[in-house]
């Protein structure tokens, strides 16, 4: 069965004419238009990984409309997945082929490899051709590959006692198999499928289920167009937060920010904007953290950038709170950009930057854009240490640290400016190339990190030349921590040295020995 990729599934929202559909919901235009660049990314492309990637990336409260809109927990998803654990617990081998060398022709003798491969005429030895069973590690990883993204889209569904008792064996099954034949990314393919099919009965009703279970994505996501499908889901979200006055769409806004961040680091080519002149490469978009939850790995050179929704750990605020008797979780901002870089002798260094989505949509947006900063700051205080903030010593308060800006805001309105510079998009760009410092705290709204007229067509410009800043500032904070620890480590040998030349003649040795040297 053909699998359409995701890779083309957002046109350009700028397409759309004014005042339709498209233009009069920005933020629902950078949702579908975000997936769609990530579809492309993924190993698996098919919209059954996409919607298994967003499923585990959205807070419970929307995976809950994610399950009820693409009804996760249909009779044919379980079928399938007995089905599945059916298979892989069948020994699966292929008959491969295997050469020998004789000395007296026999039957199975491959008369062309042997005059290819031997000198004489006649022949003295002769190549022979057996065919043996080979346990198949392609079509058991295509197997394992379809039931991680079964168990993923499984946990947005309701789990009934038995349904749970399935899928630990399917998870303990697959498990095996890694143990067996290594983890492998190959997806199940229609070769595959066509190999089971002519299996005995029972493989086939088994091959039969998952060909339905695929159907069954393949007609929900293909009927109407995958961009009208994130659409729709999108917007009935929308719809029932109006209904229940709650923000569950502010979780999709969290999602987008996250992957536009990834795409417009990637994108970027001006040489400004990349660290050491060096592209970023898009590493990895399958990792996931300890809770399941995905995040997306780039690369340039030694540096490194990791864009998860994981908090911080080490919030200083909790054991304040603490003393208090108080327990607290700690506070949770909504992206974690972590930097880091290994050294030549080992060590890594690591910088935290955090950013909030904030869907200010009520109003003019600039209360709730007001609140915003003030979070900013108490995230400044409750992950300095690992941002590397601090107060600036001049007595006004003004906050200073290795990478400004260390909390960045993506509102949907209200911002008039960017670091004091703006609305034109040249202006935004050459503040933050720039030498001058930057603020702390900064806030792009839609139309200044979309890029285009009214925000309507993505644009990599403003965030890109964004994390450039950003990325270049660690950058050359790690450079200074690694000049500092080598002038450290140079300094206390040399104040070792110093010691043994200058110590009387009964200690010399004892200080060579603390130094490291020899004693003899």
């Amino acid at each position: 069965m053909k699998r359409t990729a995701l890779a083309s599934i957002a046109p350009p929202v700028a397409a759309a004419p004014p005042g339709s559909r498209a233009a009069s919901r920005p933020d629902l235009d950078l949702f579908v238009d975000q997936v769609g660049w990530l579809g492309a990314h993924l190993r698996d492309r098919s919209r059954l990984s996409v919607m298994s990637w967003i499923g585990r990336a959205l807070r419970p409260e929307v995976c809950d409309e994610l399950r009820s809109f693409f009804r996760v927990d249909h009779q044919i998803h379980i079928q399938a997945e007995r089905e599945l654990l059916a298979l892989l617990r069948r020994p699966w081998q292929k008959q491969a082929p295997r050469y020998s060398r004789l000395d007296m022709p026999e039957r199975n003798v491959d008369w062309t490899r042997t005059h290819v491969e031997e000198l004489t005429s006649p022949p003295s030895r002769f190549w022979a051709r057996d065919v043996v069973p080979m346990l198949d590690a392609g079509l058991l990883g295509g197997l394992c590959s379809l039931g991680r993204t079964m168990l993923d889209l499984g946990t947005l569904g309701p789990l009934s006692e038995e349904r749970r008792a399935v899928r630990e064996a399917l998870r303990d099954a697959m498990a095996q198999v890694a143990r067996t034949i290594g983890r492998r990314h190959g997806a199940y393919t229609h070769l595959h499928e066509q190999r089971l099919l002519r299996m005995d009965r029972e493989t086939r009703s088994s091959a039969q289920a998952l060909r339905a279970y695929l159907a069954f994505w393949q007609d929900r996501f293909g009927a109407e167009g995958d961009t009208e499908r994130l659409r729709a889901f999108a917007k009935e979200i929308e719809e029932a937060d109006l209904r229940c006055q709650r923000r569950t769409l502010d979780s999709l806004l969290e999602l987008s920010v996250s992957i536009a961040i990834a795409r417009a680091a990637q994108e970027t080519q001006d040489t400004v904007d990349l660290p050491e002149g060096v592209r970023w490469e898009l590493e990895d978009v399958d990792e996931r953290d300890e809770r399941n939850v995905p995040r997306i790995l780039l690369r340039a050179g030694a540096l490194s950038c990791t864009i998860s929704k994981n908090a911080p750990k080490g919030d200083a605020l909790v054991p304040l709170l603490a003393d208090m008797g108080i327990e607290a979780r700690g506070n949770q901002p909504d992206i974690v950009l972590t930097f880091a870089q290994k050294h030549a002798d080992g060590h890594e260094d690591r910088l935290v930057v955090l950013a909030d989505a904030k869907r200010n949509a009520e109003h003019d947006g600039r209360g709730y854009l007001a609140t915003s900063v003030e979070t900013a700051a108490v995230y400044a205080v409750s992950f300095g240490h690992l941002m590397g903030v601090r107060f600036h010593p001049d007595g006004h308060g003004r906050i200073d640290g290795d990478v400004l800006p260390a909390v960045s805001l993506f509102c949907r309105q209200g911002v008039k400016k960017v670091a004091g510079a703006g609305p034109r998009q040249e202006d935004i760009v050459a503040r933050l190339r720039a030498p001058q410092r930057l603020p702390a705290v900064m806030a792009l709204d839609f139309q200044h990190f979309f890029g285009g007229e009214g925000g309507t067509r993505w644009s990599p410009a403003i965030v890109g030349a964004w994390f450039g800043r950003i990325a270049r500032e660690a950058s050359a904070a790690f450079r200074h921590r690694a000049a500092e620890h080598r002038s450290q480590s140079g300094g206390g040998q040399e104040r070792g040295s110093q010691a043994a030349r200058t110590a009387p003649a009964g200690r010399r040795e004892r200080v060579r020995r603390d130094d490291g040297g020899d004693a003899a």
